[in-house]
């Protein structure tokens, strides 16, 4: 499918990557692995971002182990970090009625998820490994119900191998227990397990409590991104654990460098952005194609909307560093707060574009220390969820590349984004 000419930058049409829709995987081999020693009994507490997150997502890697030996040492590596830092990916979810919150049970770990599969293609038959691909996701758990009937394991891996040889390292897992610079460190932590090394390069910080509401609760700021929808007895409704699938339209539509240089140059030409702007991180790569997607998605359902009716598009922002005091880098827990920028559906058509990348920057800039803890404290006293229009999450800095050591040899594992179920999506709409 190719866009209309002139809703793109520099007037190039955008098209859709051809995909392909089965890549003939077949489940060889499932297992529950548990640490490989004994680990502390205990009941995990969740902060309140944590709460809000209780849904799957996952990524794919491509290494370039042999197959066998990959499953081999990945689930050692795996059941190591099981044992020393990270025992709560082989808990599972459980609701404390007293409290009226999740936690993770720690007690008599149940174990997290590991499943061989192979593959009757070759990675050049299946072509481009770096662009999104919805058949990927064959490559990733899926339906695990038909493994462990009535289970939800909170982290699942699977290894895939092809039959040339190559093989594709994949993970689904509760995004309530990392977020994706918590995922970033879990797997800098393996690299080391593989490469033997006796110290992690940095400690996990598994302490949710950093983020805990204030007594009392103070909402000290306007939340018009956060919706109450009451309080809900988990408790005597457990299926509410369980997400189901979204019949999603998924397209990959493709925004060159020179796209996102044209973006920014019809961002300055602007009264209300100038240079200064530029270097002062208004007119970022973000926040241009965030501007342009939900000014997209917004002209497409103008006609149908009160023409001063607000329009909003959410993107999460990393806390770790901006709430006061600072969380350690090595913090695994969820320490995302949603930005957003917002404007009417009238502001939109005929307001210059960089009107909209400005209000993506405000979106950014909100997220200070008295508006993190605002909002840690808005669900500590209130059930919701945020809403929007759109939704964008940036992935582009934080999967990338990572590096694998096997003993001496060093190998590299590309990357390629996953766009789960619900989560790890380019944009998403919210409606």
């Amino acid at each position: 499918m190719k866009t209309n000419s002139n809703s793109v930058p520099g007037n190039k049409s955008l098209e859709t990557v051809a995909p392909h829709t089965d890549l003939k995987v077949e489940v060889q081999g499932v297992l529950m692995v548990v640490p490989l020693e004994e680990t502390e009994t205990r009941s995990m507490f969740l902060s309140n971002i944590d709460q809000a997150v209780n849904i799957y997502c996952g990524g794919i890697a491509n290494p370039s182990f042999p197959p066998d030996l990959t499953a081999k040492i990945l689930e050692f590596g795996f059941r190591r970090l099981l044992t020393d830092h990270y025992d709560f990916l082989a808990g599972r979810l459980k609701w404390d009625p007293k409290q009226g919150r999740l936690e993770i049970d720690c007690n008599n770990l149940a174990g997290a998820g590991f499943l061989t599969a192979s593959s009757k293609l070759s990675l050049e038959e299946i072509g481009d490994l770096d662009c999104p691909n919805p058949s990927f996701e064959q490559l990733a758990p899926q339906n695990w119900n038909q493994f462990w009937p009535g289970d939800q394991p909170l982290f699942i891996v699977q290894v895939t191998s092809f039959k040339c040889g190559g093989v594709s390292l994949a993970a689904v897992y509760n995004h309530i227990t990392l977020d994706a610079v918590g995922c970033m460190i879990f797997l800098d932590h393996l690299a080391s397990v593989l490469a033997n090394s006796s110290d992690l390069p940095f400690p996990p910080i598994n302490n949710r409590h950093l983020l805990d509401a204030r007594t009392p609760p103070r909402v000290t700021q306007k939340h018009v991104e956060l919706i109450d929808v009451g309080r809900i007895a988990y408790a005597s409704t457990p299926s509410i654990f369980i997400s189901t699938t979204d019949n999603l339209l998924r397209k990959n539509l493709l925004l060159t460098a020179e796209d996102i240089k044209t973006l920014k140059k019809q961002a300055m030409v602007s009264p209300c952005i100038n240079e200064n702007k530029s270097s002062s991180g208004v007119i970022t790569s973000f926040n241009v194609v965030a501007a342009h997607t939900w000014r997209c998605m917004a002209l497409l359902r103008s006609n149908k909307e009160n023409s001063e009716k607000p329009s909003m598009v959410l993107f999460p922002v990393n806390i770790r560093a901006r709430i006061r005091p600072r969380l350690p880098p090595s913090y695994t827990g969820n320490a995302l707060v949603n930005g957003y920028g917002m404007a009417t559906y009238r502001e939109i058509a005929q307001m210059p574009y960089a009107h909209l990348v400005e209000k993506v920057a405000e979106g950014a800039r909100r997220v200070k220390d008295e508006y993190i803890k605002s909002v840690i404290d808005w669900r500590e006293l209130h059930n919701g969820y945020v809403h929007g229009d759109v939704m964008l999450s940036s992935w582009w800095k934080i999967f990338h590349r990572f590096k694998v050591s096997l003993g001496q040899a060093a190998k590299y594992m590309s990357y390629c984004a996953k766009a789960n179920i619900r989560s790890w999506v380019t944009s998403m709409d919210l409606r």
